[in-house]
Protein backbone atom coordinates (compact mmCIF):
# COMPACT_ATOMS: atom_id res chain seq x y z
CA UNK A 1 0.00 0.00 0.00
CA UNK A 2 1.43 3.35 -1.04
CA UNK A 3 0.38 5.78 1.70
CA UNK A 4 1.52 8.80 -0.31
CA UNK A 5 -0.89 7.96 -3.16
CA UNK A 6 -3.75 7.68 -0.66
CA UNK A 7 -2.83 11.04 0.89
CA UNK A 8 -2.77 12.68 -2.55
CA UNK A 9 -6.40 11.63 -2.99
CA UNK A 10 -7.27 13.63 0.14
CA UNK A 11 -5.58 16.92 -0.84
CA UNK A 12 -8.86 18.70 -1.82
CA UNK A 13 -10.43 17.45 1.40
CA UNK A 14 -7.65 18.95 3.53
CA UNK A 15 -7.86 22.23 1.58
CA UNK A 16 -11.65 22.46 2.01
CA UNK A 17 -11.22 22.28 5.79
CA UNK A 18 -8.25 24.68 5.80
CA UNK A 19 -10.44 27.28 4.04
CA UNK A 20 -13.59 26.43 6.03
CA UNK A 21 -13.98 30.05 7.21
CA UNK A 22 -14.17 31.20 3.57
CA UNK A 23 -17.67 29.88 2.84
CA UNK A 24 -17.83 30.12 -0.96
CA UNK A 25 -14.19 29.08 -1.43
CA UNK A 26 -14.55 26.10 0.89
CA UNK A 27 -17.73 24.98 -0.89
CA UNK A 28 -16.21 25.08 -4.35
CA UNK A 29 -12.98 23.38 -3.24
CA UNK A 30 -15.11 20.57 -1.79
CA UNK A 31 -17.34 20.45 -4.88
CA UNK A 32 -14.40 20.39 -7.32
CA UNK A 33 -12.63 17.93 -5.03
CA UNK A 34 -14.95 15.19 -6.22
CA UNK A 35 -13.72 15.80 -9.78
CA UNK A 36 -10.21 15.10 -8.49
CA UNK A 37 -11.41 11.92 -6.75
CA UNK A 38 -13.01 10.69 -9.99
CA UNK A 39 -9.95 11.49 -12.09
CA UNK A 40 -7.37 10.17 -9.63
CA UNK A 41 -9.17 6.88 -9.04
CA UNK A 42 -10.42 6.15 -12.59
CA UNK A 43 -7.04 6.98 -14.15
CA UNK A 44 -5.42 4.21 -12.13
CA UNK A 45 -3.12 6.62 -10.30
CA UNK A 46 -4.54 5.70 -6.91
CA UNK A 47 -4.35 1.97 -7.60
CA UNK A 48 -3.85 0.21 -10.95
CA UNK A 49 -7.18 -0.81 -12.51
CA UNK A 50 -7.89 -4.43 -13.48
CA UNK A 51 -6.33 -5.10 -16.89
CA UNK A 52 -8.70 -7.81 -18.15
CA UNK A 53 -10.81 -5.32 -20.13
CA UNK A 54 -10.93 -1.59 -21.04
CA UNK A 55 -12.26 0.86 -18.46
CA UNK A 56 -15.73 1.34 -19.99
CA UNK A 57 -16.15 -2.41 -20.46
CA UNK A 58 -15.74 -2.96 -16.71
CA UNK A 59 -18.27 -0.25 -15.90
CA UNK A 60 -20.29 -2.38 -13.47
CA UNK A 61 -17.37 -2.81 -11.10
CA UNK A 62 -17.70 -0.57 -8.01
CA UNK A 63 -14.95 1.88 -8.95
CA UNK A 64 -16.65 2.87 -12.21
CA UNK A 65 -20.44 3.19 -12.58
CA UNK A 66 -21.34 2.65 -8.90
CA UNK A 67 -18.84 5.38 -7.93
CA UNK A 68 -20.13 7.71 -10.65
CA UNK A 69 -23.71 7.29 -9.40
CA UNK A 70 -22.72 7.50 -5.71
CA UNK A 71 -20.36 10.46 -6.00
CA UNK A 72 -22.06 12.20 -8.91
CA UNK A 73 -25.54 12.22 -7.42
CA UNK A 74 -24.37 13.02 -3.91
CA UNK A 75 -21.61 15.58 -4.48
CA UNK A 76 -22.10 17.24 -7.88
CA UNK A 77 -25.81 18.00 -7.88
CA UNK A 78 -25.68 20.45 -4.96
CA UNK A 79 -24.17 23.23 -7.09
CA UNK A 80 -27.58 24.26 -8.47
CA UNK A 81 -29.03 24.79 -5.00
CA UNK A 82 -25.88 26.67 -3.99
CA UNK A 83 -26.29 29.11 -6.89
CA UNK A 84 -30.00 29.36 -6.07
CA UNK A 85 -29.06 30.47 -2.56
CA UNK A 86 -26.77 33.10 -4.09
CA UNK A 87 -29.76 34.52 -5.95
CA UNK A 88 -29.22 32.88 -9.35
CA UNK A 89 -31.80 31.26 -11.59
CA UNK A 90 -29.93 29.52 -14.38
CA UNK A 91 -27.45 32.24 -15.47
CA UNK A 92 -29.37 35.29 -14.23
CA UNK A 93 -28.84 36.77 -10.77
CA UNK A 94 -31.54 38.66 -8.92
CA UNK A 95 -29.87 41.95 -7.90
CA UNK A 96 -32.31 42.36 -4.99
CA UNK A 97 -31.81 38.86 -3.56
CA UNK A 98 -30.69 38.83 0.09
CA UNK A 99 -28.16 36.05 0.68
CA UNK A 100 -28.61 33.99 3.86
CA UNK A 101 -24.99 33.36 4.78
CA UNK A 102 -25.91 30.97 7.59
CA UNK A 103 -27.53 28.65 5.04
CA UNK A 104 -24.50 28.92 2.74
CA UNK A 105 -22.23 28.11 5.68
CA UNK A 106 -24.26 24.97 6.38
CA UNK A 107 -24.11 24.05 2.70
CA UNK A 108 -20.33 24.40 2.64
CA UNK A 109 -20.12 22.16 5.72
CA UNK A 110 -22.37 19.56 4.08
CA UNK A 111 -20.32 19.70 0.88
CA UNK A 112 -17.20 18.94 2.93
CA UNK A 113 -19.02 15.90 4.32
CA UNK A 114 -19.92 14.89 0.76
CA UNK A 115 -16.28 15.08 -0.32
CA UNK A 116 -15.24 13.21 2.82
CA UNK A 117 -17.76 10.47 2.08
CA UNK A 118 -16.78 10.25 -1.60
CA UNK A 119 -13.05 10.08 -0.79
CA UNK A 120 -13.37 7.34 1.83
CA UNK A 121 -15.90 5.45 -0.29
CA UNK A 122 -13.21 5.22 -3.00
CA UNK A 123 -10.56 4.27 -0.45
CA UNK A 124 -12.83 1.45 0.70
CA UNK A 125 -13.25 0.22 -2.87
CA UNK A 126 -9.57 0.23 -3.84
CA UNK A 127 -8.52 -1.34 -0.54
CA UNK A 128 -10.50 -4.49 -1.42
CA UNK A 129 -10.19 -4.32 -5.24
CA UNK A 130 -8.34 -7.58 -5.80
CA UNK A 131 -9.77 -9.34 -8.86
CA UNK A 132 -8.26 -12.76 -9.57
CA UNK A 133 -9.01 -15.59 -11.98
CA UNK A 134 -12.48 -16.99 -11.17
CA UNK A 135 -12.80 -20.35 -9.42
CA UNK A 136 -15.94 -21.28 -11.37
CA UNK A 137 -17.33 -20.73 -14.84
CA UNK A 138 -20.79 -20.65 -16.43
CA UNK A 139 -21.51 -23.74 -18.48
CA UNK A 140 -23.91 -22.11 -20.96
CA UNK A 141 -23.60 -21.86 -24.75
CA UNK A 142 -25.92 -18.91 -25.37
CA UNK A 143 -25.72 -16.01 -22.89
CA UNK A 144 -28.74 -14.15 -24.28
CA UNK A 145 -30.95 -17.22 -24.13
CA UNK A 146 -29.85 -18.16 -20.62
CA UNK A 147 -30.35 -14.65 -19.21
CA UNK A 148 -33.76 -14.46 -20.91
CA UNK A 149 -34.88 -17.73 -19.29
CA UNK A 150 -33.45 -16.52 -15.98
CA UNK A 151 -35.35 -13.22 -16.22
CA UNK A 152 -38.65 -14.94 -17.04
CA UNK A 153 -38.18 -17.51 -14.26
CA UNK A 154 -37.37 -14.89 -11.64
CA UNK A 155 -40.33 -12.77 -12.73
CA UNK A 156 -42.63 -15.71 -12.04
CA UNK A 157 -40.91 -16.41 -8.71
CA UNK A 158 -41.23 -12.78 -7.60
CA UNK A 159 -44.96 -12.81 -8.46
CA UNK A 160 -45.44 -15.93 -6.34
CA UNK A 161 -43.47 -14.50 -3.40
CA UNK A 162 -45.66 -11.38 -3.43
CA UNK A 163 -48.54 -13.50 -2.15
CA UNK A 164 -46.54 -14.44 0.97
CA UNK A 165 -47.01 -11.65 3.50
CA UNK A 166 -43.86 -10.26 5.06
CA UNK A 167 -41.42 -11.08 2.25
CA UNK A 168 -41.49 -7.80 0.30
CA UNK A 169 -37.76 -7.28 0.82
CA UNK A 170 -37.07 -10.64 -0.87
CA UNK A 171 -39.26 -9.67 -3.84
CA UNK A 172 -37.12 -6.58 -4.46
CA UNK A 173 -33.92 -8.63 -4.50
CA UNK A 174 -35.30 -11.23 -6.96
CA UNK A 175 -36.88 -8.55 -9.16
CA UNK A 176 -33.58 -6.68 -9.37
CA UNK A 177 -31.77 -9.67 -10.85
CA UNK A 178 -34.69 -10.31 -13.22
CA UNK A 179 -34.57 -6.77 -14.61
CA UNK A 180 -30.78 -6.78 -15.09
CA UNK A 181 -30.96 -10.27 -16.70
CA UNK A 182 -33.49 -8.98 -19.26
CA UNK A 183 -31.24 -6.02 -20.12
CA UNK A 184 -28.22 -8.32 -20.44
CA UNK A 185 -30.22 -10.68 -22.66
CA UNK A 186 -31.19 -7.82 -24.97
CA UNK A 187 -27.60 -6.56 -25.12
CA UNK A 188 -26.31 -10.00 -26.18
CA UNK A 189 -29.19 -10.89 -28.50
CA UNK A 190 -29.04 -7.73 -30.64
CA UNK A 191 -25.46 -8.09 -31.96
CA UNK A 192 -26.04 -11.84 -32.46
CA UNK A 193 -29.13 -10.97 -34.57
CA UNK A 194 -31.29 -13.37 -32.55
CA UNK A 195 -34.80 -12.20 -33.36
CA UNK A 196 -36.92 -14.07 -30.79
CA UNK A 197 -34.69 -13.43 -27.73
CA UNK A 198 -34.31 -9.79 -28.85
CA UNK A 199 -38.07 -9.37 -29.20
CA UNK A 200 -38.97 -11.04 -25.88
CA UNK A 201 -36.24 -9.36 -23.83
CA UNK A 202 -37.08 -6.06 -25.55
CA UNK A 203 -40.72 -6.43 -24.51
CA UNK A 204 -39.67 -7.18 -20.93
CA UNK A 205 -37.42 -4.12 -20.95
CA UNK A 206 -40.19 -1.89 -22.33
CA UNK A 207 -42.69 -3.26 -19.80
CA UNK A 208 -40.32 -2.48 -16.92
CA UNK A 209 -39.54 0.91 -18.42
CA UNK A 210 -43.21 1.91 -18.70
CA UNK A 211 -43.55 1.06 -15.01
CA UNK A 212 -40.50 3.24 -14.33
CA UNK A 213 -42.01 6.12 -16.33
CA UNK A 214 -45.20 5.97 -14.28
CA UNK A 215 -43.39 5.66 -10.93
CA UNK A 216 -42.48 9.33 -10.52
CA UNK A 217 -38.92 8.42 -9.48
CA UNK A 218 -36.16 10.21 -11.43
CA UNK A 219 -33.60 7.41 -10.93
CA UNK A 220 -35.95 4.75 -12.31
CA UNK A 221 -36.06 6.55 -15.68
CA UNK A 222 -32.33 7.01 -16.30
CA UNK A 223 -30.69 3.98 -14.63
CA UNK A 224 -32.13 1.28 -17.00
CA UNK A 225 -30.91 3.33 -19.98
CA UNK A 226 -27.45 3.67 -18.42
CA UNK A 227 -27.29 -0.09 -17.87
CA UNK A 228 -28.46 -0.88 -21.41
CA UNK A 229 -25.99 1.59 -22.93
CA UNK A 230 -23.14 0.18 -20.85
CA UNK A 231 -23.88 -3.40 -21.91
CA UNK A 232 -24.30 -2.42 -25.57
CA UNK A 233 -21.11 -0.34 -25.68
CA UNK A 234 -18.79 -3.26 -26.42
CA UNK A 235 -20.58 -4.01 -29.72
CA UNK A 236 -22.02 -0.58 -30.58
CA UNK A 237 -19.34 1.89 -29.45
CA UNK A 238 -20.17 4.61 -32.01
CA UNK A 239 -23.96 4.40 -31.58
CA UNK A 240 -23.76 4.49 -27.77
CA UNK A 241 -21.24 7.34 -27.80
CA UNK A 242 -23.44 9.44 -30.10
CA UNK A 243 -26.70 8.57 -28.32
CA UNK A 244 -25.50 9.20 -24.76
CA UNK A 245 -25.34 13.04 -24.87
CA UNK A 246 -28.69 13.14 -26.68
CA UNK A 247 -30.29 11.00 -23.97
CA UNK A 248 -28.80 13.21 -21.24
CA UNK A 249 -30.03 16.40 -22.92
CA UNK A 250 -33.55 14.96 -23.25
CA UNK A 251 -33.42 13.75 -19.65
CA UNK A 252 -32.47 17.10 -18.13
CA UNK A 253 -34.73 19.08 -20.49
CA UNK A 254 -37.99 17.15 -20.22
CA UNK A 255 -37.80 14.59 -17.39
CA UNK A 256 -38.00 17.16 -14.54
CA UNK A 257 -41.26 18.54 -15.91
CA UNK A 258 -42.53 15.08 -16.84
CA UNK A 259 -41.77 13.75 -13.36
CA UNK A 260 -43.48 16.69 -11.67
CA UNK A 261 -46.68 15.97 -13.62
CA UNK A 262 -46.50 12.24 -12.92
CA UNK A 263 -45.93 12.71 -9.18
CA UNK A 264 -48.79 15.18 -8.82
CA UNK A 265 -51.26 12.95 -10.72
CA UNK A 266 -50.14 9.48 -9.59
CA UNK A 267 -49.61 10.28 -5.95
CA UNK A 268 -52.98 11.97 -5.86
CA UNK A 269 -54.49 8.72 -7.13
CA UNK A 270 -55.95 10.34 -10.25
CA UNK A 271 -54.16 8.25 -12.91
CA UNK A 272 -51.89 5.24 -13.24
CA UNK A 273 -49.87 3.27 -15.80
CA UNK A 274 -49.80 4.06 -19.49
CA UNK A 275 -52.67 6.56 -19.24
CA UNK A 276 -50.54 8.62 -16.86
CA UNK A 277 -47.49 8.43 -19.15
CA UNK A 278 -49.50 9.61 -22.17
CA UNK A 279 -51.12 12.43 -20.18
CA UNK A 280 -47.75 13.76 -18.98
CA UNK A 281 -46.25 13.65 -22.48
CA UNK A 282 -49.26 15.48 -23.94
CA UNK A 283 -49.06 18.20 -21.26
CA UNK A 284 -45.44 18.89 -22.24
CA UNK A 285 -46.11 18.69 -25.98
CA UNK A 286 -49.01 21.16 -25.77
CA UNK A 287 -47.00 23.64 -23.70
CA UNK A 288 -49.30 23.55 -20.68
CA UNK A 289 -46.38 23.69 -18.23
CA UNK A 290 -43.46 26.07 -17.71
CA UNK A 291 -40.47 23.84 -18.45
CA UNK A 292 -37.91 26.43 -17.33
CA UNK A 293 -39.55 26.98 -13.94
CA UNK A 294 -40.07 23.26 -13.32
CA UNK A 295 -36.51 22.39 -14.38
CA UNK A 296 -34.95 24.93 -12.02
CA UNK A 297 -37.09 23.64 -9.17
CA UNK A 298 -35.97 20.09 -10.04
CA UNK A 299 -32.29 21.00 -10.24
CA UNK A 300 -32.27 22.94 -6.97
CA UNK A 301 -34.54 20.84 -4.76
CA UNK A 302 -35.21 17.36 -6.12
CA UNK A 303 -31.95 16.53 -7.90
CA UNK A 304 -29.89 17.29 -4.80
CA UNK A 305 -30.65 16.48 -1.16
CA UNK A 306 -28.30 19.08 0.32
CA UNK A 307 -31.16 21.35 1.40
CA UNK A 308 -32.41 18.55 3.67
CA UNK A 309 -28.87 17.67 4.78
CA UNK A 310 -28.38 21.22 6.09
CA UNK A 311 -31.44 20.79 8.33
CA UNK A 312 -29.98 17.63 9.87
CA UNK A 313 -26.62 19.34 10.46
CA UNK A 314 -28.40 22.33 12.01
CA UNK A 315 -30.36 20.02 14.31
CA UNK A 316 -27.70 17.48 15.37
CA UNK A 317 -25.91 17.73 17.76
CA UNK A 318 -27.11 21.25 18.79
CA UNK A 319 -30.78 20.40 19.39
CA UNK A 320 -30.40 16.64 19.71
CA UNK A 321 -27.37 14.48 20.47
CA UNK A 322 -25.91 12.09 17.89
CA UNK A 323 -27.77 8.80 17.51
CA UNK A 324 -24.61 6.71 17.91
CA UNK A 325 -25.64 3.05 17.42
CA UNK A 326 -29.41 3.62 17.59
CA UNK A 327 -29.91 3.73 13.80
CA UNK A 328 -27.51 0.80 13.28
CA UNK A 329 -29.54 -1.36 15.69
CA UNK A 330 -32.77 -0.40 13.92
CA UNK A 331 -31.16 -1.33 10.61
CA UNK A 332 -30.16 -4.77 11.92
CA UNK A 333 -33.69 -5.38 13.23
CA UNK A 334 -35.19 -4.39 9.89
CA UNK A 335 -33.33 -7.24 8.16
CA UNK A 336 -35.64 -9.83 9.74
CA UNK A 337 -38.59 -10.58 7.40
CA UNK A 338 -41.94 -9.69 8.90
CA UNK A 339 -43.14 -13.26 8.41
CA UNK A 340 -40.71 -14.24 11.22
CA UNK A 341 -41.18 -11.04 13.23
CA UNK A 342 -44.93 -10.15 13.24
CA UNK A 343 -44.44 -7.26 15.69
CA UNK A 344 -41.64 -5.73 13.63
CA UNK A 345 -42.00 -1.92 13.50
CA UNK A 346 -42.99 -0.48 10.12
CA UNK A 347 -39.65 0.52 8.66
CA UNK A 348 -40.93 3.61 6.84
CA UNK A 349 -42.51 5.00 10.03
CA UNK A 350 -39.40 4.20 12.06
CA UNK A 351 -37.17 6.05 9.59
CA UNK A 352 -39.49 9.05 9.39
CA UNK A 353 -39.18 9.64 13.13
CA UNK A 354 -35.68 11.06 12.78
CA UNK A 355 -36.76 13.06 9.72
CA UNK A 356 -39.51 14.68 11.81
CA UNK A 357 -37.16 15.19 14.79
CA UNK A 358 -34.78 17.20 12.58
CA UNK A 359 -37.65 19.34 11.27
CA UNK A 360 -37.13 18.23 7.67
CA UNK A 361 -40.85 17.53 7.30
CA UNK A 362 -43.87 18.01 9.54
CA UNK A 363 -45.28 15.05 11.46
CA UNK A 364 -48.56 15.71 9.63
CA UNK A 365 -46.92 15.53 6.21
CA UNK A 366 -47.69 12.54 3.99
CA UNK A 367 -44.47 12.74 1.94
CA UNK A 368 -41.61 10.25 2.19
CA UNK A 369 -38.25 11.92 2.88
CA UNK A 370 -35.91 9.16 4.01
CA UNK A 371 -32.41 10.40 4.90
CA UNK A 372 -29.59 9.46 2.54
CA UNK A 373 -26.87 7.07 3.68
CA UNK A 374 -24.35 9.84 4.32
CA UNK A 375 -26.93 11.69 6.43
CA UNK A 376 -27.42 8.62 8.63
CA UNK A 377 -23.63 8.36 8.88
CA UNK A 378 -23.50 11.96 10.09
CA UNK A 379 -26.47 11.54 12.45
CA UNK A 380 -24.78 8.52 14.02
CA UNK A 381 -21.33 9.93 14.73
CA UNK A 382 -20.69 13.18 12.84
CA UNK A 383 -17.54 13.38 10.69
CA UNK A 384 -16.24 10.10 12.14
CA UNK A 385 -19.49 8.40 11.15
CA UNK A 386 -19.17 9.73 7.58
CA UNK A 387 -15.59 8.41 7.29
CA UNK A 388 -16.35 4.96 8.73
CA UNK A 389 -19.73 4.48 7.03
CA UNK A 390 -18.61 5.47 3.53
CA UNK A 391 -15.37 3.48 3.80
CA UNK A 392 -17.41 0.43 4.86
CA UNK A 393 -19.95 0.66 2.02
CA UNK A 394 -17.14 1.09 -0.53
CA UNK A 395 -15.30 -1.87 0.98
CA UNK A 396 -18.44 -4.02 1.00
CA UNK A 397 -19.30 -3.28 -2.64
CA UNK A 398 -15.74 -4.05 -3.72
CA UNK A 399 -15.71 -7.28 -1.74
CA UNK A 400 -19.01 -8.61 -3.12
CA UNK A 401 -18.05 -7.66 -6.69
CA UNK A 402 -14.81 -9.64 -6.37
CA UNK A 403 -16.69 -12.53 -4.75
CA UNK A 404 -19.39 -12.55 -7.46
CA UNK A 405 -16.78 -12.70 -10.22
CA UNK A 406 -14.99 -15.53 -8.44
CA UNK A 407 -18.21 -17.57 -8.13
CA UNK A 408 -19.81 -16.78 -11.50
CA UNK A 409 -16.98 -17.01 -14.01
CA UNK A 410 -15.72 -13.46 -14.23
CA UNK A 411 -17.01 -10.04 -15.11
CA UNK A 412 -20.10 -10.65 -17.31
CA UNK A 413 -22.07 -12.85 -14.91
CA UNK A 414 -20.25 -11.78 -11.73
CA UNK A 415 -20.25 -7.97 -11.69
CA UNK A 416 -22.39 -7.53 -14.81
CA UNK A 417 -25.37 -9.63 -13.71
CA UNK A 418 -25.40 -10.73 -10.08
CA UNK A 419 -23.48 -7.90 -8.43
CA UNK A 420 -25.51 -5.33 -10.36
CA UNK A 421 -28.86 -7.09 -9.95
CA UNK A 422 -28.44 -7.84 -6.25
CA UNK A 423 -26.74 -4.69 -5.00
CA UNK A 424 -27.71 -1.86 -7.38
CA UNK A 425 -29.86 -0.24 -4.65
CA UNK A 426 -26.63 0.37 -2.72
CA UNK A 427 -25.16 2.46 -5.55
CA UNK A 428 -27.62 5.33 -5.12
CA UNK A 429 -27.68 4.75 -1.33
CA UNK A 430 -30.61 5.08 1.04
CA UNK A 431 -31.16 5.20 4.78
CA UNK A 432 -29.41 2.60 6.97
CA UNK A 433 -32.50 0.39 7.29
CA UNK A 434 -32.99 -0.09 3.55
CA UNK A 435 -29.25 -0.34 2.88
CA UNK A 436 -28.84 -3.06 5.51
CA UNK A 437 -31.72 -5.03 3.99
CA UNK A 438 -30.25 -4.89 0.51
CA UNK A 439 -26.71 -5.69 1.68
CA UNK A 440 -27.72 -8.66 3.84
CA UNK A 441 -30.28 -10.29 1.58
CA UNK A 442 -28.27 -9.52 -1.54
CA UNK A 443 -25.33 -11.36 -0.03
CA UNK A 444 -27.53 -14.29 1.02
CA UNK A 445 -29.02 -14.57 -2.47
CA UNK A 446 -25.58 -14.36 -4.06
CA UNK A 447 -24.86 -17.75 -2.51
CA UNK A 448 -28.38 -19.07 -3.09
CA UNK A 449 -28.00 -18.43 -6.83
CA UNK A 450 -24.51 -19.92 -6.78
CA UNK A 451 -25.58 -23.13 -5.05
CA UNK A 452 -28.68 -23.57 -7.24
CA UNK A 453 -26.66 -23.13 -10.44
CA UNK A 454 -23.89 -25.36 -9.11
CA UNK A 455 -26.37 -28.16 -8.32
CA UNK A 456 -27.82 -27.81 -11.84
CA UNK A 457 -24.29 -27.98 -13.36
CA UNK A 458 -24.81 -24.53 -14.84
CA UNK A 459 -21.87 -23.30 -12.76
CA UNK A 460 -18.90 -25.67 -12.74
CA UNK A 461 -15.49 -25.54 -11.06
CA UNK A 462 -12.61 -24.59 -13.33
Amino acid sequence: MNILKYLLLLIPLFLSYIFSTEIVTSYFIAWAGSIWVFYYSLSGNLRPLPTDRPLFEQAMRPLVLPQIIFGGYMAFTSVFYFFDQLGYKFFDQDPFYVVEWKQLELMAECQRYYLTGHSFYVLGIVSFMNYKSPKYKFNVEDVSQFTLYLSLSLTVISIVIQFILGLSQIVQIVSGVSIVASILSLAFALPAKQFLPSAISGLIFMSNYIQALSSGWKEAIIVPLILLGTYLYQNYKTAVTLASPIVLIIYFTYVPTYNAIVRSMAWGGEMQGQELVEYAINEIREGNVDIGETNWSFLTVRLSEISMFTKYVESVPDRRDFYYFEIVIQALESIIPRVFFPNKPITEEMVMQRVIEAGVVSEFSEVSAKPAFIVDCYLSYGLTGVILGCFFIGMFLSYVSVKAESLFGGYVFGSGLFFTGLFMQLWRTNCFEFMANNAFWGYVFLFIFFNVFKSLKIVVKI
